[in-house]
């Protein structure tokens, strides 16, 4: 199979997992919105669940990323399959009692945690205190997204990512049915999103583990191996880089839980905005990201450079084909996704609009956000996580100034607009030192595409905006008719937005073809 029908399977099979995980995201969050909406109780769980999540990223995606799909992939192609068990059960191993570890210090530390990143609950001591005994009962979380992550890279280092993918869809299943379990015949909605997250995490663990044993993973008691070494030290600067990205997280949410600053409900309001940009974002970009790595890794093994530029400059010029018209429909469609999504029991119009606004200014950022996620794992295949890892400092520096100065000016509003920014200037400095590295992209291709796919896509938009503004005159805004509306319009979006392509030529449409045909 060529490489880029290869990428165009991986992609497609990730992508269409990630709907189902989305979905089931979504039905998440509603049940979160309906319970707790965005008050007090809503920014007290999101803050605590922020803080393992943070370690989730570090610990998971900087693994995943950094250091285990190019090792492992190198020992799945060059050593027999007894070595490669060796290797991912000491690593296993090494992930568990790491996790087991970190989750103990935390819970003996919650308190000074809490107060330090969270500083605008101190005012309030229920909020503090309740923040604090929430955030112990979700930090063994830690343990479970460690072991998964685990799974994760070994799967995806022998390129099977369907169950990878719909993992995140059993965490927020657990969620959902937790969370109406308690919340419906007890009247505890908070205990039962609490409740979920650890029964999902473990249900993470439990889906991947059979698809191991198929491809032939034996779990051995060795706590070591030569290629640790290696990895640790790549997944270093990766962690560090992902740290500075914590860090700049945490210190938005130290501005958002700043009612003064940032207004009563902030962090929820952003929690909920930033949910719907991972629809453009998850559904394609993360897929295309996660299935370029192994094959990248595999390519710079081999030697050919050129072959690794025109992958970089593929996943590119489709990514963008896909996220620019999402990203103008999230924009021009913001307010009715919002109200059919959340606007019920304590979510009310209030946040539907305040959360409108937030997801306006991120969505701004969702081009710039597309571009990092496609580039860094292009550093990483080819063991160079140092990179990154600078350009991420300076990133967070920027960052802060634009919060510091944004937040005064547009609230909350303000802090999704640094975010977008900062994501544009990553990129650019990405994209400068890889050029350094391994030379030009071939970039400049991109510029006719790229002009063409903003201008239907502007039409689409528009011609969105007419139809959504036609419907409200005559429709009485019940769930049916919301359902209808939004529906109607994201269908006559699409046939609206391939219709122009198909009638301009773009290449793209080629690729759609040949995944329809061959779905055949």
């Amino acid at each position: 199979m060529s490489t880029k029908n290869h990428l165009i399977k991986s992609t497609t099979i990730i992508s269409l997992s990630t709907v189902l995980s989305r979905i089931f995201g979504f039905i998440r969050d509603m049940v979160i919105a309906k319970f707790l909406g965005t008050g007090m109780l809503a920014d007290v769980f999101l803050a605590s669940f922020g803080i393992p999540n943070m370690m989730r990223h570090l610990m998971g995606e900087g693994v995943l990323s950094a250091g285990l799909v190019p090792v492992f992939t190198e020992s799945i192609e060059k050593n027999t399959r007894e070595e490669t068990n060796l290797l991912m059960s000491s690593f296993l191993w090494i992930v568990l009692i790491f996790s087991i570890l970190v989750t103990v210090i935390f819970i003996i530390f919650t308190p000074f945690l809490v107060r330090m990143i969270l500083p605008g609950f101190i005012s309030s001591p229920e909020k503090m205190e309740l923040t604090i005994k929430i955030t112990r009962w979700l930090i063994p979380y830690l343990i479970f997204i460690g072991v998964s992550s685990c799974m994760i890279g070994m799967l995806h280092s022998y390129k099977y990512f369907f169950v990878p993918a719909i993992s995140p869809a059993v965490f927020n299943f657990g969620i959902v049915i937790s969370s109406l379990f308690f919340g419906i015949l007890f009247d505890q909605p908070l205990k039962g999103i609490v409740a979920g997250v650890l029964i999902g995490g473990f249900m993470q663990i439990m889906i991947q583990w059979p698809m191991l044993v198929h491809i032939g993973f034996k779990m051995k008691f060795v706590f070591w191996h030569p290629a640790i070494k290696r990895i640790l030290k790549m997944i270093g600067p990766a962690i560090f880089a992902l740290a500075v990205t914590e860090i700049n997280i945490t210190i938005t949410r130290i501005f958002a839980s700043s009612g003064q600053l940032a207004g009563e409900g902030a962090i929820s309001i952003l929690y909920y905005a930033n949910r719907l940009i991972q629809l453009p974002m998850g559904i394609f970009t993360i897929a295309i990201s996660t299935a370029i790595l192994p094959t990248l890794s595999s390519q710079f093994i081999e030697g050919d450079i050129e072959k690794a530029k025109l992958t970089i400059l593929y996943a590119f010029r489709f990514s963008l084909f896909i996220v620019i018209p999402a990203t103008v429909g999230l924009i021009v469609l913001r307010v009715p996704i919002i109200r059919l999504l959340f606007e019920r029991g304590a979510f009310g119009p209030g946040a539907t609009h305040d959360t409108a606004m937030a997801l306006l200014f991120y969505s701004l950022g969702i081009l710039g956000y597309v571009g990092v996620k496609i580039i860094i794992p292009v550093f990483y295949s080819l063991e160079d996580t140092f990179t990154p890892a600078k350009i991420a400092l300076l990133i967070l520096v920027i960052s802060v100034f634009l919060d510091f100065i944004l937040v005064r000016l547009m609230r909350f509003s303000g802090l999704a607009l640094s975010i977008s920014v900062s994501n544009f200037i990553q990129l650019g400095f990405l994209i400068f030192f890889l050029k350094n590295k391994i030379g030009p992209l071939g970039l400049k291709k991109m510029v006719m595409p790229f002009i063409k796919v903003v201008m239907i896509s502007f039409f689409m938009g528009a011609a969105c905006y007419l139809l959504i503004n036609f419907i409200e005159k005559f429709i009485v805004l019940n769930l049916i008719n919301q359902i209808f509306e939004v529906g109607f319009c994201i269908a006559a979006g699409i046939i609206i937005f391939f219709g122009l392509c198909y009638i301009f030529k773009l290449k793209e449409m080629e690729i759609i073809g040949e995944i329809i045909s061959r779905k055949r």
